[in-house]
């Protein structure tokens, strides 16, 4: 199996505080691999680390066989997905336009979705179980962050609303649309 992900030595801070000490690891292409340990221990660092949002002052982090600052930032976005811990959107928008935001790096600047796109998007909800739900709402607006989130009145209309694990699974299609 080849590796997909490697880290060598690598050191990172956030300031003055060490958030990656000499870590050294290898994760093989098409495999399932869990990072576990406390809070605080660097998980999210070393994936922050992994896409460029984190630059390590010292070590090599290399991304399938090239290291990580030969990638462009276009195009690590075509052979990298991330799904952060709170992967939700936090904006009223669509299971299917949410899926949507997947194929941005596969797409030139401001360019609409083709009709392939819609193809792979259509296929992304099918295959998370989700077909019937490419215009319910992804995000559920509440009365109390209707002020902060939403348009006026937003909350007060009947809406049709995916549930967390929906949310989730339509989250991790948006990641594997590209």
């Amino acid at each position: 199996m080849s590796i997909a992900l490697s880290f060598d030595s690598v050191r990172a801070r956030y300031g003055e505080r060490v958030a990656l000490k000499n870590v050294t690891a290898h994760f093989n292409k098409g495999a399932v691999t869990g990072v576990i340990g406390p809070n605080g221990a660097g998980k999210t660092s070393l994936f922050r680390a992994a896409l460029g949002l984190l630059r390590p002052h010292c070590g090599c982090v290399t991304v399938l066989g090239s290291p990580l600052l030969q990638w462009s930032r276009e195009g690590l976005a075509r052979s990298v997905a991330y799904l952060s811990q709170d992967g939700d959107a936090h904006w009223p928008i669509t299971s299917a336009r949410l899926v949507a935001l997947g194929r941005i790096p596969h797409r030139a600047a401001l360019a609409p979705l083709s009709a392939a796109d819609g193809e792979l998007i259509d296929e992304a909800l099918a295959r998370c179980d989700a077909a019937e739900l490419p215009r319910a709402e992804s995000m559920r607006c509440r009365p109390e962050s209707a002020r902060a989130s939403c348009w006026p009145g937003h909350w007060r209309q009947q809406r049709r609303f995916c549930s967390p694990t929906n949310r989730r699974r339509i989250s991790i299609r948006r990641i594997k649309s590209g």
